[in-house]
């Protein structure tokens, strides 16, 4: 199994989730991607929420950047 971290602050994600994703999807092989959100501002967060629609996909949020 491939598990791939993303740590995230204040970028928008969305495009790389969607490329990994379909990539991982095309090769076949067991994956999941894990998004930390490490205190990025609401715009980004808001913006990043939408990769929870992906399946092998977890997003998680923290209150502050550590």
């Amino acid at each position: 199994m491939l598990s791939i971290l993303l740590p995230i602050y204040n970028f928008e994600v969305r495009a790389l989730v969607a490329e990994l994703h379909r990539q991982c999807e095309l090769a076949g092989i067991e994956f999941e991607i894990c998004c930390f959100d490490d205190g990025s501002t609401e715009k980004f967060k808001t913006t990043n929420r939408t990769i929870k629609g992906y399946s092998k996909v977890v997003y998680q949020e923290l209150n502050k950047n550590l």
